[in-house]
């Protein structure tokens, strides 16, 4: 019988045991699935937490909707097809398409994405009536013939309003990007619908994209494709502001070549349209909200890569369609002497505005005249002791996304089939939803809140953009 008693005793000692034993590692089990949730979901809204309304989500950041519009007037439509499949690869939902004239071969060749991924409006009597409603008229009507940026304005405002009315289901935000027709918006990382989602989750409502002009290798040939064989860029100078030896080499630059930043150079802006308050359009590169409204993120990746001037055919076409006039000059400053690009000994006032001028006499002057500036000025041969020195410095950089994409795009059959590059709908990777940690400064933006994620130090940043990125005043 003792034996047996102690058998009994031995016998529930040991499942005594073993059931604590079992205890302890269900109870590790289940912090350890603990810890997987919060790894997995993240540990704050920068890491990719959930939003509540599970309705309006997908992933792990809020249903977006996201929009593009641009003014166009006969763009080459090879061209054109490749850059409306890149934007619906890359995720926006819609373009807001203004033609500037009704019989735009471009249109025909629009239509073709349907209306579902495409509005086509085309200059008329509708439309300028309602140029009329909005605020900016009483500003620009004097100048929609003679201006393209003043219709230009005018179409963003009619392109806000519409984007504010449109139904597109249950979303948290709406979002609208203003372009040209020449640009795009490159996306290392990330695609729209994620990157738009981002933001709208820690609260912006407008966000700048610096942007970089293309730099030919090549003389292109008929049939070349422009997005997919130009990959080189001269990288905007406030993204290097702050680095003297990147400014060194942009002096040498202006001094062999001419004007370092043809077009533009503060970059080009995306505003959320949903709410309180209807955004105005501020020149063509802003959106003006009040402030308090207005929480403002700068970018250099995402940012704006500009096909501008890819050929001497491009810069023919272009100024075959605008007038540069002479009023628009100071008449004091004479065009430079033929042949000399020196700019940094130009008078700065008005520099790039005589330099278009400039390119549009030569344009005039015919095919030889005109090919002979752009291989000076423009090319820098691809392998070249140039293109080493100017990329060795950081001044110039390559993109080569946007060829893949539009690769891609052929070979899919766009525009019958558009194939995102991402399926954000599916997306449940944080990192998806993440944005770049930034930096803020007070020093130059007291009235807004302004966030630069850029490789520069924000107030490095606007410091460089001379007050091109600083709060304006009420505008209108």
């Amino acid at each position: 019988d003792r034996n047996q008693a102690g058998s009994k005793g031995k016998s529930v000692g040991i499942m005594q045991r073993c059931e604590c034993m079992q205890d302890r590692i269900r109870s590790r089990r289940v912090i350890v699935s603990a810890l997987l949730l919060v790894l997995v979901c993240g540990f704050g809204s920068a890491s990719g937490e959930k939003v509540k309304n599970e309705e309006a989500t997908y992933g792990y950041g809020p249903k977006v909707y996201a929009a593009a519009a641009m003014s166009i007037r006969r763009p080459d439509l090879q061209h054109w097809n490749e850059l409306l499949c890149y934007y619906f690869q890359t995720g926006f939902d819609h373009l807001i398409l203004f033609f500037d004239e009704a019989g735009d071969p471009a249109i025909e060749k629009t239509r073709e994405f349907g209306e579902e991924r495409v509005t086509v409006i085309i200059r008329d009597a509708d439309l300028e009536k309602q140029w009329t409603k909005g605020k900016l008229w009483e500003k620009l009507g004097a100048f929609i013939e003679s201006e393209v940026m003043a219709r230009q304005m005018l179409n963003e405002e009619v392109a806000v309003r519409l984007l504010r009315e449109k139904d597109v289901g249950d979303v948290a935000a709406k979002w609208l990007l203003h372009l040209d027709g020449d640009e795009v918006l490159y996306m290392s990382k990330t695609n729209a619908k994620q990157h738009y989602s981002a933001l709208t989750r820690d609260g912006f409502m407008q966000a700048v994209y610096l942007n970089h002009e293309v730099v030919p290798e090549s003389i292109m040939k008929e049939g070349d494709s422009i997005l997919e064989s130009m990959t080189l860029f001269k990288m905007n100078i406030i993204s290097f502001g702050h680095l003297e030896s990147v400014q060194k080499a942009r002096t040498e630059w202006e001094r062999e070549k001419g004007p370092y930043a043809v077009g533009y150079w503060t970059g080009k802006a995306a505003v959320r349209v949903d709410g309180e308050y209807e955004p105005l359009p501020l020149e063509v590169t802003r959106f003006y909200l009040p402030v308090g409204q207005a929480k403002r993120a700068i970018f250099d990746d995402p940012c704006i890569l500009h096909f501008l001037n890819p050929s001497a055919k491009f810069i023919s076409d272009k100024y075959g369609m605008i007038h540069v006039g002479e009023n628009q000059f100071d008449p004091a400053s004479a065009k430079p002497k033929e042949g000399s690009m020196d700019s940094s000994k130009w008078p700065k006032s008005g520099k790039v505005l005589r330099y278009h001028k400039w390119l549009a006499d030569t344009a005039r002057k015919g095919k030889k005249p005109l090919e002979q500036l752009f291989n000076r000025h423009f090319l820098v041969e691809k392998g070249s002791a140039e293109a080493r020195r100017f990329m060795a410095a950081g001044l110039l950089q390559r993109f080569k996304k946007v060829k893949k994409l539009v690769r891609k795009a052929r070979k899919e059959g766009c525009p019958a089939k558009v194939p995102l590059d991402k399926d954000v709908q599916n997306s449940t990777n944080p990192e998806d939803y993440r944005l770049r940690p930034y930096t803020q400064c007070l020093e130059f933006t007291k009235s807004e809140e302004v966030f630069c994620f850029t490789k520069a130090h924000c107030c490095q940043s606007i410091r460089a953009s001379k007050g091109a990125l600083k709060v304006p005043p009420e505008p209108y």
